[in-house]
């Protein structure tokens, strides 16, 4: 039985009561099963057509012996295939071996010839009149046979490389002969089938030509790595490997076989490589469940992946046949065979849903191990105080006075147009006026960034701002975070082909290289400082961020200079101003230089102005902050900023709208929905308020028990809560704030999901801040079943989360049904 696991082409056999005698004789006679099918197959047909008899002294009633008999019944097994055919009618048959006969000693007729081969078991009688090879496989392997006899027309099989009715055929043939030219003609074909059949005939013949072999390797040892330039060789080369790779089956019933193996990991990174490059988003490489081999099974995929692949694989090999098994086959007794149901859990459908089939003994991994979500002494990324953490720009956008936000929304909107402008915005002369202004507001944008990075490098003992993100010299930036904005503001202008860009000066130097590459290669290489703080290398870094930042300031000189028609002359003396601060000739300046309230004064002014020459400029771009401008106070918490910070908070929120469509929306409106039943502490500091928010969503998150599964699936769960609140009567009640929050956390699990959006820290965060801010509504308005089915989805979302010290081992693999 351990032989008959690892070949599940013989445990197909076996099924036949006949044939698994057979394979139990062989095995008995020989002491074990043969080496090769091809072997397996020889042995059986000798013991069904001679050696049973000849074991007992016995004759039948054809008188032939064992090679006579092959000679004919090898005839027949080929007519057969050629008919394309599994059962013929007995005259049919007769007459197709009355050749044959006449070619063998003794006078046997057709009729006598068939029924004792019937009688030995070799063909059987399925219908009346009808006669059949007791399994196809012996068909195939007789024909097989046939062909590789001297003055064999081979022609046959180098004719049918595309043909899946031959497929078997050819592969046995190729076992105990010369398979150059089938392979060749493989090649010249091209088509999936062809170069599948190919690479197996390599694997399995006896002698292939090692220039044609290298030919074959090359192809395939290309498409791994990624390297073959033709996107469609790559699809075809793709659906090779996954025709290979599934091509062993275990027969369920008539209609459908299961893929013996699980999907590998080689296979699942050719699908995230073409998702990726249609501007899809996956985890970095395919967990392997801590197996590097690239045959060993792909762990760790979710719901969406699971449809997805099933879509690409039919997509790639040219074939409606493939799905996810349902629960039902996995639970059938031939699935027992398969070994990977061991360990691991299987991705299944049944109807419309994709759910997760768990094996007796095997864990789920969507509970987390530390099921506790509180944590207020050092926050880890899976608990829910870090959440707001990292999305607490938008309570900042709600503790502010109405005023300052709608100034902030209205600098993120022309700072998202100036980050994704088209080609066609570009190149339409009627918005000249309005480029060149958006051109310099993003590169002023990218000076501020820039300037807040040297602030800090020159702040040595910084008393961070409890929202974690402060934008001031009196609130010092974090580190990571301003890093992290000019890099990513940099990395914006590399990637535009619009931008105006102008090779002056300073950047005469770099050609036509980008403009802004010294003062990247400045902050990556020189300033490890986002990690690190060794005080010996402060000088030198600032100053190399001095040099940054002049290289950057004088670009944006210019290019305004160039554009200083449509500009006024204030912010030319401005601009000119800012230059004189930031040149490193002057040496380190003092940490109260005023560059950045220059760059402050230099922006507002570039905003005005593309509001006045388009005064809806951005509207059409979903950043909807779901904001009642003209209430007051919003938030129980009172801010004001300055005109910097205020700066570099619309500088987050389009960044973020940029990297991440629709989550702003979708974390204004769960702090909307928390802190309209959140009260905080009277008579307490921002921090402290801070604190008890903390716990508060600390105690709303960690009520979900151990023993409480988490849902494979929270999209599924949260459209469900979603619809009841929209259209049920238990939603009714709920202010709007609180359906669209449902809503808008819905859309961003979904496009997670979808991988539309990068299941980062930072949208992982804001999920979960959704469905915590539902929780803690529902919980509120006593709708506590629905609050603890969404706190379940929440522990699902957290053990997704890669980076989480909570999460599980993954186990989720992926096993295929193919259709028949």
């Amino acid at each position: 039985m351990a032989r008959l696991r690892d070949q599940p082409a013989l445990y197909d056999l076996a099924a036949n009561p006949l044939l698994l005698t057979m394979i139990a004789n062989v095995h008995r006679y020989r002491g074990q099963l043969p080496g090769s099918r091809a072997e397996l197959y020889a042995e059986m047909c000798d013991v069904l057509l001679h050696r049973r008899y000849e074991a007992r002294g016995l004759s039948d009633a054809t008188g032939l012996n064992g090679q006579h008999k092959q000679h004919v019944i090898q005839h027949l097994a080929l007519v057969m295939m050629q008919a394309k055919v599994r059962d013929w009618p007995v005259r049919d048959a007769a007459e197709a071996i009355h050749q044959p006969l006449q070619e063998v000693p003794g006078n046997v007729t057709s009729e006598v010839f068939l029924e004792e081969s019937r009688k030995s078991g070799l063909l059987v009688e399925r219908e009346h009149g009808f006669h059949g090879f007791a399994h196809l496989t012996l068909q195939e392997y007789l024909a097989a046979a046939q062909l590789s006899t001297p003055r064999a027309d081979t022609t046959i099989l180098t004719g049918s490389v595309d043909d899946p009715w031959w497929r078997e055929t050819i592969l046995l043939w190729a076992a105990g002969n010369d398979a150059t030219e089938v392979i060749r003609a493989c090649l010249d074909s091209g088509t999936v089938r062809a170069l599948a059949l190919a690479f197996d005939c390599a694997d399995q013949a006896q002698i292939v030509d090692p220039a044609v072999r290298s030919r074959l390797e090359a192809l395939l040892t290309e498409s791994v790595r990624n390297q073959v330039a033709d996107p469609a060789l790559q699809r075809v080369l793709a659906g090779v490997m996954a025709t290979r790779t599934l091509r062993e089956t275990i027969q369920l019933n008539d209609s459908a076989a299961l893929c013996a193996r699980p999907v590998p990991r080689a296979l699942y990174n050719m699908f995230i490589q073409e998702e990726e490059a249609n501007g899809r988003h996956h985890p970095d490489v395919a967990d392997t469940g801590g197996s590097d081999n690239s045959n060993a099974a792909a762990v760790g995929m979710q719901a969406g992946d699971a449809e997805r692949f099933a879509v690409w694989l039919n997509s790639i090999t040219s074939e409606a046949t493939y799905r996810l098994p349902t629960p039902d086959e996995l639970k059938e007794q031939p699935a027992a065979i398969a070994t990977a149901l061991r360990g691991h859990t299987v991705w299944v459908q049944d109807g419309t849903s994709t759910l997760l089939y768990q094996p007796p003994q095997v864990p789920w991994p969507y509970t987390p191990v530390l099921v506790t979500m509180r944590s207020r002494t050092t926050p880890t990324r899976s608990s829910v105080a870090n959440d707001r953490q990292q999305i607490t720009n938008y309570l900042r956008m709600l503790a502010i006075p109405s005023e300052q936000r709608r100034q902030v929304l209205d600098w993120a909107r022309v700072l998202s147009v100036a980050l994704t402008r088209t080609a066609e915005f570009r190149n339409d002369p009627d918005l000249d006026s309005l480029n060149l202004v958006l051109d310099l507001a993003f590169d002023l944008t990218l000076d501020l960034a820039l300037d807040l990075v040297l602030t800090d490098a020159l702040d040595g003992e910084r008393d961070h701002s409890p929202f974690y993100r402060p934008v001031s010299r009196a609130q010092a930036v974090s580190r990571a975070q301003a890093i992290n904005r000019a890099r990513a503001l940099a990395d914006v202008l590399n990637r535009d082909h619009f931008h105006d860009r102008v090779a002056t000066g300073a950047l005469e130097s770099i050609g036509e290289a980008l403009a802004l590459d010294p003062a990247l290669d400045a902050i990556r290489d020189q300033f490890a400082f986002a990690t690190g703080s060794d005080p010996g290398d402060r000088l030198n870094r600032a100053r190399a961020l001095s040099r940054a930042l002049s290289l950057s300031v004088n670009q944006t000189l210019s290019h305004a200079e160039r554009v200083g028609q449509s500009l006024n002359s204030d912010l030319m003396e401005t601009l000119y101003r800012l230059r004189a601060l930031s040149s490193p000739d002057a040496g380190i300046r003092p940490l109260n230089a005023g560059i950045a309230e220059l760059i402050a004064e230099a922006l507002a002014f570039a905003f005005t102005r593309a509001r006045n020459l388009d005064p809806d400029i951005g509207v059409d771009l979903d950043l909807d902050l779901d904001l009642d401008l003209d209430v007051e106070n919003p938030a129980p918490l009172m801010l004001h900023l300055s005109s910097p910070e205020r700066l570099t908070l619309a500088v987050d929120i389009a960044l973020d709208q940029f990297a991440y469509p629709g989550m702003p929306r979708a974390a204004i409106a769960a702090f909307r929905s928390l802190v309209a039943i959140w009260e905080p502490p009277a008579g307490v500091e921002l921090a402290s308020a801070l604190t008890s928010l903390d716990d508060f969503l600390a105690d709303v998150g960690e009520e979900t028990s151990a023993a409480e599964k988490g849902p494979e699936d929270p999209v599924g769960t949260v459209r469900r809560v979603r619809d009841s609140l929209l259209t049920g009567p238990s939603g009714t009640s709920l202010p709007v704030h609180v359906r669209r929050a449902a809503e808008n956390t819905l859309e961003l699990l979904t496009a997670m999901r979808d991988r539309r959006l990068p299941a980062t820290n930072l949208t992982l965060s804001c999920a979960r801040m959704g469905l915590v801010a539902m929780a803690a509504v529902l919980q509120a308005a006593d709708q506590h079943d629905v609050a603890r089915t969404l706190r379940r989805a929440l522990q699902s979302l957290t053990a997704q989360d890669r980076t989480s010290p909570n999460r599980q081992d993954s186990n989720q693999i992926l096993l295929v049904t193919r259709t028949q």
